[in-house]
């Protein structure tokens, strides 16, 4: 009787307590919570892959000379019924950048490119390569920094790349070039006076039939770690029609994180 008084107490007693339990309160902000729990698991994994590698494999610096290749969605151009809009192929990208560093002096220089074929009917048709080059070195002379770059293509357009203006007649490339110049100077621990300008062409069969070009000048003051307060000026303007010179001013701060 003992025996069967006791089984019954053991069986109903869970059952007792799990009613009494409470049921637990809803989650307040139940996708907040769930990012914040994949996020916990990532970094927990992270840190044990990081873990994993030889202190050994720590010591490893990126040489002075990078190359960078790449293959990227191709861009379509023309308008109408002749529009160049047919891609079989990538386009390729590069850059090259070398580093040096001499004394408190730093330097870089790079050098890049792109290729794309793009064709205007699935089979047959006409086929088109657009091409193009940079070059530029950043120079930073003590309280003196200078950056310098250019560049050359055909079948770009201007401004933005691919925005236009590609194609003159048919199957014709035009041509563009441009370039630009920065002079910033250090006059204080976190204050810059800095100037630039800059310009991009654009040719049709060798004639220049746009210009933009901008010179800007300003002041720079890194208030904070984040904010950093900026007052510049702007004159831009365009040898093209419906692009008549204007003056911009402008003062505010910048957020950096």
């Amino acid at each position: 009787m003992k025996s069967f008084t006791s089984l019954t107490i053991a069986f109903v007693l869970p059952a007792v307590l799990a009613a009494q339990t409470p049921a637990p309160a809803p989650v307040a902000n139940p996708i907040t919570a769930a990012f914040k729990t994949r996020i916990t698991a990532m970094h927990r994994n992270l840190a044990q892959a990081f873990d994993s590698i030889p202190e050994s494999k720590f010591d490893y610096k990126p040489t002075p000379a990078q190359l960078s290749i790449g293959l990227f969605q191709p861009s379509v151009f023309g308008g109408g019924a002749g529009a160049y809009d047919v891609t079989k192929i990538p386009r390729v990208e590069a850059e090259f950048t070398y580093n040096q560093k001499s004394g408190k002096n730093n330097y870089m220089f790079w050098l890049g490119g792109l290729w794309q074929s793009t064709s205007n009917a699935p089979s047959g048709g006409s086929t088109v390569s657009s091409f193009g080059g940079t070059a530029g070195i950043k120079a930073g002379l003590s309280d003196l920094s200078i950056v310098v770059n250019g560049y050359i293509g055909k079948g770009l357009g201007t401004g933005l790349l691919f925005s236009g203006g590609e194609v003159v007649l048919g199957d014709t490339l035009s041509k563009s070039d441009g370039g630009y110049a920065q002079l910033m100077y250090k006059v204080g621990p976190k204050t810059n006076l800095g100037a630039s300008w800059g310009f991009s062409r654009l040719k049709f069969q060798d004639v220049v039939v746009s210009n933009v070009y901008s010179y800007t000048a300003g002041i720079y003051h890194q208030w904070t770690k984040s904010l950093k307060l900026v007052f510049e000026g702007t004159e831009e303007g365009s040898t093209g029609p419906g692009r008549p010179k204007q003056i911009d001013l402008s003062g505010g701060f910048m957020l950096f994180f």
